[in-house]
């Protein structure tokens, strides 16, 4: 009766970490499924668009080069987060220190890199490449007023 019940067990105990294990394969390739498919979409939006080797998606407008990041978290429900970055690396040393000071900032592959996430109500796929036009229209102006503000602040000294 013992040997039964630890048989039972340990059948159940396998049986839980195989079952584990099949949802955490399902949901990584879920992840790379979902990842290719914003990049299709942000890939019509965005003429040029191309997957760098570090995994970003990179894209170059008016001289000014912008990356955008996937994630995709799974707690209860899928969260989707589409990040973009404005690359602030030929920019002069004292301005830059105010922009990392001032916006939030990432040091990705030795460029500074100016950081907003594209913010939705729901954040659907579709939702996320939608609104990512204006995120990236508004990561540009601002940061480029900030930066003319303090050049000229600089140059009044």
């Amino acid at each position: 009766m013992f040997q039964n019940t630890l048989f039972l067990i340990a059948s159940v105990a396998f049986f839980v970490c195989y079952i584990f294990y099949l949802l955490q394969m399902f949901d990584i390739n879920n992840a790379e499924e979902r990842k290719q498919k914003i990049f299709n979409l942000l890939k019509i939006k965005f003429e040029g668009l191309y997957e760098n080797n570090l995994g970003f998606f990179e894209y170059s407008v008016n001289n000014k080069n912008i990356l955008f990041e996937y994630k995709t978290y799974r707690y209860k429900t899928v969260t989707n987060i589409l990040k973009v970055y404005l690359d602030i690396s030929i920019v002069e040393e004292d301005i830059k220190k105010l922009c990392k000071i001032h916006f939030n900032c990432a040091n990705i592959d030795n460029r500074d890199w100016v950081e907003m996430e594209v913010d939705v109500f729901f954040d659907t796929l579709n939702n996320l490449v939608k609104y990512s036009n204006k995120t990236v229209s508004k990561i540009i102006y601002e940061t480029d007023i900030y930066i003319s503000e303090k050049r000229a602040e600089r140059n009044k000294k």
